[in-house]
């Protein structure tokens, strides 16, 4: 090849015994690779170890990792879902709010849905967990421990305003939010029989309709629930619970129209 010649040549231009490579080029610049570590340049010597190297990364992979940027992508994805109502997003409106691309997120979770599960299990489950414990537990009575969940879930339902469109676009199947229906199921059928709580109503309806009652303040966010004039904060929610509970207990219907019936 014009310009090379092969290691161990004598290089009349250099001066020097050449151990690697030596080419020269049209503008008469010297190159010497000796022994592989060192280059002599235009009478410039570096160190090729020396130089800084950029290092390889595995194919797919993006440059832009850590657990904060994980972190960050579900910090996200909450708060855009709390602000729609809804976890219709998309993939790019997601990325776009979190100042990354769309393949860190299709990296750490997949795709949108893998996202939505990963927000279920990560940050809803344990949130759920503790209302279950709470459930659990011996002491009050069966219908203090509901009453006191019908406060408990109000006011997670207020402060997390994403968890409830996540639960509502969550499967049957989803392990994040199985055991919290079924104890709640299980301590209105206990409740019904130390005879706090109406025996012949179906246990399963009892407790759907607890769900149902924390969940207000977002309906009351719909265009259903236009001109309720229910805010969706903590506050409101403290307020909404007291309600709840007269309700739960009393009914709707006055002594008078209840003799009547």
């Amino acid at each position: 090849m014009a310009g090379a010649f092969a290691a161990g040549r004598q290089s009349a231009i250099t001066g020097f015994r050449a151990t690697g490579l030596v080419v020269i080029s049209p503008i008469s610049a010297k190159l010497l690779v000796e022994g592989g570590d060192r280059v002599i340049f235009n009478s410039l010597s570096f160190n090729i170890k020396s130089m800084p190297s950029t290092p390889a990364r595995s194919p797919g992979r993006p440059r832009q990792t850590g657990s904060s940027t994980r972190e960050g992508l579900l910090d996200v994805a909450a708060e855009q879902i709390a602000t729609h109502r809804s976890t219709q997003l998309t993939v790019r409106q997601l990325t776009t709010a979190a100042g990354v691309t769309p393949a860190l997120l299709h990296y750490y979770f997949g795709d949108l849905a893998g996202l939505i599960e990963c927000l279920l299990r990560e940050r809803a489950g344990p949130l759920l967990e503790a209302l279950s414990e709470d459930l659990r537990a011996r002491t009050p009575g069966a219908g203090a421990r509901l009453g006191r969940f019908v406060q408990r879930w109000s006011t997670l339902v207020a402060r997390q305003p994403w968890l409830l469109p996540c639960l509502l676009s969550s499967s049957a199947e989803s392990t994040s939010v199985a055991s919290l229906p079924a104890e709640l199921r299980a301590v209105t059928a206990e409740a019904q029989r130390e005879g706090t709580v109406r025996s012949d109503l179906p246990d399963h309806y009892v407790a759907m309709l607890l769900l149902l009652l924390g969940a207000l303040p977002q309906f009351c966010g719909t265009g259903l629930g236009t001109g309720l004039n229910v805010a969706a904060d903590p506050g409101a929610a403290a307020q909404l619970t007291l309600l709840h509970l007269s309700v739960l207990q009393q009914g709707i219907a006055t002594r008078e129209a209840t003799r009547g019936s």
